[in-house]
């Protein structure tokens, strides 16, 4: 028998079954010592078959041997799980429940409920004229109501890019880091957080980095932050892993009395002058001002004007719901264009009609050259982006 495997023997003899990597490294630290105590000239098994044979030292080393693997384990019961325990339920749930918030550390963070269940998701909001939204991944279909004018709406979206909901988009994001050359899992000291016994991990590679936290002894998560597809930062919390969903929470149902409009909104092939159209669109409703970036945390916030229209509406005032639907597609294309090539924003507050400012540039595929949206919204076509650095 080996002497790692008579380690391993020994321990077991005293009832003690130690997690796998524990045992392992116990077993290589001990080899180690005892190789390093020894003259380098005795083999190993001959220092083994020396140690067993006398009992005072099989004594010592049972219990060396034993303490360095109960002091393991103690010290790893404060983050007694592995990463892969730890996704197991974000990978694998068929249904789930979380609150998140987008931003939260910023001045106007948006709070959202959301629970998925196969290809429904039912997101409900804190604030706004619209407080729930239905949603059909496999329909790529939205579904809303309007109380105050009466009205459904349905939105059928095409060759919509994103994952429509938070923990779909974290789903994603694990498998997409998993996969990367430069993947690493970083296990976090932090034992707290938000006033809970944590086990932290950090996934990132030089692009992307995720975070999360779950319960030390079960392997549960409770939260999780990441940067989300459309570049705001996310946070979700209070999981309900394959809790049960009754059918009825997500039906679409019109109530009676209500006029239902369906619209469809399609992203792909997306021209240059629909991009140039959604940035005038917002400038116009935010103050002559660009947005500080295109995520979806600065382009749910246009100015005061179209939140009083639209939480003003109306039975009659089908005009203000029609600016409404604008906004909706506008939004949209702000937040997922980026251009056929390489795209960045630079335009945070720069002011409608300011033709000496660059707002955004992109690279169309397979082209050498550049494209570049000024504050007047003219485009330049240049060769050196870092003329514009």
């Amino acid at each position: 028998m080996k002497p790692e495997e008579k380690i391993e023997k020994l321990v077991c003899e005293h009832g003690i079954s130690p997690r796998p990597e524990w045992l392992e490294q116990t077993k290589t630290d001990m080899l180690k010592t005892f190789q390093q105590a020894e003259p380098a000239t005795q083999p190993a098994g001959s220092q083994w078959r020396m140690i067993m044979k006398n009992k005072t030292t099989r004594a010592t080393a049972a219990a060396v041997i034993i303490a360095a693997v109960l002091i393991g384990m103690s010290f790893f019961n404060t983050n007694a799980v592995v990463w892969a325990d730890v996704i197991k339920p974000v990978l694998e749930a068929i249904s789930v429940e979380y609150d998140a918030v987008i931003d939260e550390s910023g001045e106007n963070p948006q709070r959202i409920h959301e629970v998925v269940a196969g290809t429904y998701i039912k997101r409900t909001y804190t604030e706004g004229p619209v407080n729930e939204v239905l949603i059909d991944t496999n329909k790529e279909m939205l579904f809303f109501l309007v109380p105050e004018a009466k009205t459904a709406v349905s939105i059928y979206f095409k060759n919509l890019p994103k994952k429509l909901n938070l923990i779909g988009q974290a789903r994603d994001m694990i498998l997409e880091l998993q996969n990367t050359p430069d993947f690493q899992v970083q296990t976090l000291d932090t034992d707290t957080i938000d006033g809970q016994p944590a086990a932290g991990f950090l996934a990132n590679h030089p692009q992307k980095e995720l975070l999360i936290w779950a319960n030390p002894k079960t392997a549960i998560p409770f939260r999780i932050d990441f940067k989300s597809d459309i570049a705001a930062d996310v946070t979700c919390r209070n999981f309900k892993f394959d809790s049960e969903i009754p059918q009825s929470t997500m039906e679409m149902k019109i109530p009676a009395g209500y006029v239902h409009q369906q619209h469809t909104i399609d992203l792909a092939g997306l021209p240059e002058a629909e991009l140039i159209k959604a940035l005038r669109f917002y400038a116009k409703f935010n103050n002559g001002l660009f947005p500080k970036d295109i995520s979806v945390l600065h382009c749910i916030q246009p100015g005061e004007d179209i939140q009083r229209r639209i939480t003003t509406l109306t039975p009659h005032d089908q005009k203000a719901l029609r600016l409404l639907m604008q906004m909706t597609r506008q939004l949209l294309l702000l937040q997922y264009y980026q251009g056929p090539g390489q795209w960045h924003w630079i335009g945070a507050d720069v002011e409608l009609g300011d033709a000496q400012t660059p707002i955004y540039w992109y690279q169309p595929v397979n082209a050498s050259t550049y494209r570049v949206i000024y504050g007047d919204l003219h485009v330049e076509q240049i060769d050196n982006i870092n003329l514009l650095k």
